[in-house]
């Protein structure tokens, strides 16, 4: 017993007599990621859903997004505040026949969703080169469901979030390539399962 508590005391010593390794980012910073995630769901269902036909006919499907944007000031060496903000959108486009009058009309339907979270991270490894992090984040969300068409016996359709609140709980780091330029992954629940971008730190 007296032998582990003796390690133990050296261990602890000589990490406390190693030096310091300084920190890419520390308290008074501010850190902003542009990114782009990935999947976009909505697009991988539809595009599985209509696969044949988007060969055999007038079906388009096409997306953007997840992308966004990240803004994080850090009022302690380990503990950042800030927001995250994004933009993500589906549509499917299609033509179809009125029977009755032989007129073929578009139609367009989206989901696009935009989110504006609070956001806190608490930085568990922070070297001269790497920044890894844990967060968490509450805010905004609101995805709209909207038919929109040529077709003047329709007046198109909108439907919106019922709830519009969002929850995220990420993990991330950036790898700075310079001192003030780097790239930037995260992932997580609620927003984009993986996100990558590039940092800047000012």
């Amino acid at each position: 017993m007296k032998t582990k508590l003796f390690i133990f005391i050296a261990i602890i010593c000589m990490m406390s007599a190693m030096p310091t390794k300084a920190q890419i980012v520390e308290e008074g910073n501010v850190v902003i990621d542009l990114y782009y995630g990935w999947p976009n769901l909505y697009t991988t269902v539809l595009k599985a859903a209509y696969a044949e036909d988007a060969i055999n006919s007038s079906v388009k499907i096409g997306s953007i997004g997840p992308l966004g944007l990240r803004f994080e000031y850090m009022i302690s060496d380990v503990i950042g505040v800030g927001f995250d903000a994004g933009y993500v959108d589906t549509w499917l486009k299609f033509k179809e026949e009125d029977i009755s009058t032989n007129i073929i009309y578009d139609y367009k339907i989206s989901v696009p969703k935009v989110h504006a979270i609070f956001k806190m991270n608490f930085h568990f490894s922070n070297s001269d080169r790497v920044d890894a992090y844990g967060g968490f984040g509450v805010g905004y969300k609101n995805r709209t469901f909207k038919i929109e068409t040529n077709d003047p016996s329709y007046n198109g359709e909108t439907l919106k979030t019922v709830i519009p609140v969002m929850v995220r709980l990420c993990v991330g780091t950036r790898f700075f390539l310079t001192e003030n330029i780097g790239l930037s992954a995260e992932m997580g629940l609620g927003g984009p399962l993986l996100s990558f971008g590039i940092s800047t730190r000012f």
